[in-house]
């Protein structure tokens, strides 16, 4: 897997970790050998949150059980959390910034 990885993923920098990942929980990923590692190249939620958190973990379980992904771009209504965080955002701001907020992948960065 690490050739094939080396061979066909779009590197960030010449010389990648190549870590193959067998699991990962808190702030520690584990190889396929068993060695642990902290994790300073965790991902968006990652990084605040850890990987696996419990709460995000029955999150993830409660939503999939509606849906996991459906036209995220304003044909949907998605339930009350993200009119919730939209809601919230001009709370916070105290006046809109513009007619519409479209939150990508993560939905912090509002444009």
């Amino acid at each position: 897997m690490i050739s094939d990885f080396l061979n066909y993923q779009a590197r960030t920098n010449p010389t990648p970790l190549a870590i193959e990942v067998a699991k990962a929980r808190g702030s520690y990923i584990w190889d396929q050998s068993g060695k642990k590692y902290l994790d300073f190249v965790a991902g968006v939620s990652a990084c605040s949150l850890g990987h696996r958190h419990p709460n995000v973990v029955r999150a993830i379980r409660r939503q999939s059980r509606k849906y996991l992904h459906v036209m995220v771009y304003g044909e949907f209504a998605q339930g009350p959390a993200r009119v919730f965080i939209i809601w919230r955002y001009n709370e916070v701001h105290g006046e809109r910034i513009g007619a519409f907020y479209f939150f990508a992948k993560s939905w912090t960065r509002p444009t």
